[in-house]
């Protein structure tokens, strides 16, 4: 019976920490918001209004002048 009850606990306890890092990993995840990812193609998604002006500027206005050019 003792035998069953540590492995139990340790099967327990091993699931445990991996739920905890998953856990960890979202909230890992919502930290790097701004941070450059591998792959992505685009601007930086941005929290301020100055920051929207600026994309909107980039999208609107220089593409569209370095196409032509």
């Amino acid at each position: 019976m003792g035998m069953r009850r540590l492995a139990g606990s340790i099967a327990q306890g091993a699931f445990g920490a991996i739920g905890a890092a998953a856990f960890a990993g979202a909230a890992f995840a919502q930290e790097t918001i701004g941070q450059p990812v591998p792959g992505a193609i685009g601007m930086q998604a941005g929290v301020t209004e100055l920051r929207h002006d600026a994309a909107w500027f980039h999208d609107s206005i220089l593409l569209p002048m370095c196409i032509i050019i």
